[in-house]
């Protein structure tokens, strides 16, 4: 059975050059679909994966602390779907996922999907991200990727349709 694509909007709480879509740091929009069709390689868990269930969960990467995500998901929905890491703004919390995402966070679970918010680390610094702190520590992203590859494990997630959503605040 194929699952119908889902659009992902990326929320901008301010107007700027970029309109909300923000290229990586190849230069390239990091969501835009690849050209050759092929299978993305993705992470494999480097930790043990907790139980894949709507709520919060405690992933647990190797060598930094385990960390708090909330999961949106359908646990009686069979299959794979697709999964959006919703990495909140500074000064909220996991719940903006909800609140921001409205009737979509329901299409997407109901379609199959998995939406992922970490919770901040404490240690991060003044900001809730270490990237946006320009900590060389690399957490965050290793959180991203033991949720990817625990979701993968699961057989939740179509690993063609992963997305990542952030809000922007204006300063």
């Amino acid at each position: 059975m194929r699952i119908p694509a889902i659009g992902v909007v990326v929320l901008v709480a301010c107007g700027g050059p970029s309109g909300g879509v923000e290229p990586d740091a190849s230069g390239t929009n990091a969501d835009a679909p690849t050209q050759s069709g092929a299978m993305p390689t993705l992470p494999q868990p480097t930790g043990t994966c907790p139980a894949i269930v709507d709520g919060d969960v405690m992933f647990a990467p190797a060598g930094i602390p385990p960390r708090k995500v909330k999961l949106a998901l359908d646990a009686a929905h069979q299959g794979k779907g697709p999964l959006i890491l919703y990495w909140h703004a500074t000064g909220s919390s996991p719940v903006e996922a909800a609140y921001a995402l409205g009737a979509t966070l329901s299409t997407i679970t109901q379609a199959g999907g998995v939406v992922a918010t970490p919770y901040a680390d404490a240690t991060a610094g003044t900001f809730e991200w270490f990237i946006v702190n320009q900590s060389p520590k690399q957490d965050d992203f290793l959180v991203a990727d033991e949720i990817v590859g625990c979701l993968a494990q699961a057989q939740r997630i179509d690993a063609t349709h992963i997305h990542r959503t952030r809000t922007k605040r204006c300063r």
